[in-house]
């Protein structure tokens, strides 16, 4: 006969496989400490203040056009300090192809090839991109880009159910939302994962190191993960520095929902 810890731990562990995991920020208020500060603390607490980051205020919208310019200087001024003979122009069938692999991931059909082709305006490449930025399927193929990059392949993930992250990225393409907002949303996000799919970026980089090295590789653009152990051996960074981008993320835990949170105290139980 199975005592009650034996059956707590055996209905956890099933319900835990199946049921959705929510992410949780366990942080709790410190006790302020009431001890006075010395010269020295009071002046460090000034410099911090000084040097501490300032918001970096929005610059306003480039139009395409000129924006398009910028890209092409910039570009014609590498080909030529390489001395590099551009390509001609790509042809309309050339094009077509290469926007639609782009922008919503496949092949245009042979319809969609033929009303192209036969389109005799002289805008119908720019119209093309717009039409094909607007479609559902833009936001589909982002979202599976972003979602192999979000989520590691690895044994510890096999269960992780990754659609709701799908679904939340391929919303937030479609409606154009910005990517300081996708990144604030994903790093600050809580709650059921049924209700809130970021967090399955949470669930799926468990641990503190899995965390810091995907956000300071895929938002800061860093390879800080050789400075977890040790000093980077190539570049400037520290062990100082993994250590202290690692703390924004030392209290976020993953808890089971609140239905099983009493098994989960009985499992516990010595």
């Amino acid at each position: 006969m199975l005592d009650r810890k034996t059956i707590a731990s055996k209905l956890l562990v099933i319900a835990l496989v199946f049921a959705i995991i929510e992410i949780a920020d366990a942080a709790t208020p410190e006790e302020k400490d009431t001890k006075p500060q010395s010269k020295q603390e009071k002046r460090q607490e000034k410099k911090l203040i000084k040097t501490s980051a300032k918001p970096i205020a929005a610059k306003p919208l480039i139009e395409s056009k000129v924006l398009s310019a910028l890209i092409d200087a910039e570009i014609s001024k590498k080909i030529k300090e390489e001395k590099v003979t551009p390509s001609a122009k790509s042809t309309d069938a050339e094009f077509q192809r290469r926007a639609y692999l782009d922008i919503i991931g496949r092949i245009p059909t042979s319809s969609e090839t033929k009303s192209f082709l036969e389109n005799t305006t002289p805008d119908k490449r720019v119209k093309l991109v717009d039409d094909l930025l607007a479609d559902d399927e833009f936001g589909k193929h982002m979202a599976d880009i972003w979602q192999s990059l979000l989520l590691p392949r690895i044994s510890d993930n096999r269960r992780v159910q990754t659609e709701p992250l799908t679904l939340w990225l391929e919303k937030h393409f479609n409606v154009n939302t910005g990517w300081d907002q996708i990144t604030k949303e994903l790093l600050t996000s809580t709650g059921p994962q049924d209700e809130n799919g970021s967090i399955t970026y949470f669930i799926s980089n468990a641990s503190v190191d899995k965390m810091t090295d995907s956000v300071s590789k895929l938002f800061l653009g860093v390879q800080l993960q050789c400075a977890q152990c040790h000093d980077h051996p190539f570049v400037d960074w520290k062990q100082n520095d993994y250590w202290g981008l690692a703390a924004f993320f030392m209290k976020v835990q993953a808890k089971p929902p609140l239905f099983l949170q009493g098994f989960w105290h009985l499992a516990k139980q010595p």
